[in-house]
């Protein structure tokens, strides 16, 4: 989706402080486990208590935005599963691999053809999700949530049918991280501007936005509102909720880009990146804090780094994202767990899966730990009590627009076409770049995106065509493990 690594020493310290403070005592012996073993030299967990000849391993790794920060995630996740999973599955050993939140379908991909080694559950996002599909290295989900008597209702129903391809559950949802609105309320006192209400209308939004257009104190320019800053492939389909218009239509094979609500979508871009009203900025380190910009859409994944970055110095709060003509309208991720089908062990697999997106407890040591937010939708109460305790200043922050997000049904995840997914989202970012980039008219723009997302469809659906000849290349049983971690 968008770079989403978080930062390393910083993130330690705050996850160490968590210990200390209140609703993070179930969590404190844990963190002062890999407190001094993360310190220490060499990579092995902390608290690895030997099994007496597991009869399954299962290699695992974790989304906490790619458990690639620091070795203390890794030391966290290895503890806990041994710790808590393991006394619940016997014959059963969790073997905790670092993960990304990119890049994750190509190495499973090379690891398979090669069989020297696989994830049996492991997370990824955004196009990796066709890649893996196409590849044949998902495993469809309907029939275990079927045995188990699990309702896909247990999670956002936007979530759920991205995960979806040809009537099949092929994924779990990760977490789920709606974009709300991050603001500067010291910049709009400086400016004399009234911080606005949450029930802002977006033409209110604009407005506001546009009178904090000009230069900041360093003599840099300062826009009003950063979007969303990821790709158009995956921005494309809240702003086109938000407006009254479909991305495509029910069964994703045929485009809707031509309506006029699309069109008068892609005018209001075009005419506000032009003006400056809005931009597209990255990273809590940057443009929200140097004051670049005063408002910033963005998702939970930044919750922690805005925290961490911006804390008690910075006056700011949270706000919903403002009514649009349709209604209100945001981002939300796509991140997601998948079950290896090469994995020799399905059944246990499941069972791993199923624990960490289905049931509460992992959801629980997760939020409290990276404050990310919950898949379950039945968490997310106890997500604003879990957080608000570990990082208190967050009482006074609107983090409750987050569930509104999520539970009122206005979080729009990225969608995949059908037919040749990648190829569909790269017609999609050019035409919708030379829209915001002003370089051609949003009617003209959107017509010839149009058209040539239907010529694609005249192709047939080539990833779907791919996946069985693909999947002959995998082994059927799983491959043998090269060499089994003895730690992390």
């Amino acid at each position: 989706m968008n770079a989403r690594g978080g930062p390393g020493r910083s993130r330690r310290d705050l996850l160490r402080g968590a210990a200390a403070g209140a609703g993070a005592a179930a969590l404190a012996p844990v963190l002062a486990a890999c407190a001094s073993s993360a310190a220490g030299a060499g990579s092995k967990s902390s608290a690895a208590p030997a099994v007496a000849n597991p009869t399954t391993v299962l290699h695992f790794a974790p989304n906490w935005q790619g458990a690639a920060w620091n070795k203390t995630a890794l030391a966290l996740n290895q503890d806990y599963f041994d710790s808590n999973y393991a006394p619940t599955h016997p014959g059963v050993r969790v073997v905790v691999n670092n993960g990304s939140v990119q890049g994750g379908a190509s190495t499973q991909i090379a690891d398979a053809i090669a069989g020297q080694g696989f994830l049996d559950v492991f997370q990824d996002c955004c196009q990796d999700l066709v890649v893996l599909y196409t590849a044949g290295l998902l495993t469809p989900l309907d029939t275990y949530l079927k045995q188990d008597n699990i309702d896909e209702a247990l999670w956002p129903a936007g979530h759920i049918a991205v995960l979806t391809f040809n009537g099949q559950l092929m994924a779990l949802p990760a977490y789920d991280g709606p974009c709300v609105i991050f603001y500067r309320q010291d910049i709009l006192d400086s400016l004399g501007l009234p911080y606005p209400d949450s029930s802002w209308t977006y033409e209110q939004a604009t407005s506001l936005w546009k009178s904090c257009v000009g230069k900041t104190s360093k003599g840099q320019t300062r826009n009003g509102c950063s979007v969303f800053d990821s790709g158009w492939d995956e921005q494309s389909n809240w702003w086109l909720h938000a407006f009254g218009a479909t991305e495509m239509n029910a069964t994703r094979t045929q485009a809707t880009y031509g309506s006029a609500q699309a069109i008068a979508m892609a005018t209001y871009i075009q005419e506000n990146f032009a003006n400056g009203v809005l931009a597209p900025r990255s990273g809590f380190s940057g443009p929200l804090n140097t004051g670049q910009v005063v408002f910033k859409q963005s998702g939970g994944w930044e919750l922690l780094p805005a925290v961490e970055t911006m804390g008690q110095s910075i006056k700011w709060d949270i706000l919903p994202m403002p009514y649009f003509p349709a209604g209100r309208s945001t981002f939300n991720n796509i991140d997601f767990y998948v079950m290896n089908s090469a994995t020799k062990s399905p059944d246990a697999a499941w069972e791993l899966i199923k624990y960490v997106c289905a049931e509460p407890d992992y959801q629980r040591f997760q939020m409290q730990a990276t404050l990310v937010q919950p898949c379950l939708l039945s968490l997310w109460s106890e997500w604003e009590t879990l957080v608000t305790g570990t990082a208190p200043l967050l009482k006074t922050k609107g983090i409750h627009w987050y569930q509104d997000a999520a539970t009122g049904g206005y979080a729009w995840p990225e969608l995949f076409f059908e037919y040749q997914a990648v190829a569909a989202d790269n017609l999609i970012v050019n035409w919708m770049g030379q829209v915001e980039a002003n370089k051609t008219p949003p009617a003209e723009a959107l017509g010839q995106l149009q058209q040539q997302l239907s010529s694609l469809e005249a192709t047939g659906a080539s990833e779907a065509n791919l996946t069985a000849a693909n999947s002959k290349k995998f082994p059927t049983n799983g491959p043998a493990m090269a060499a089994m971690p003895t730690g992390i």
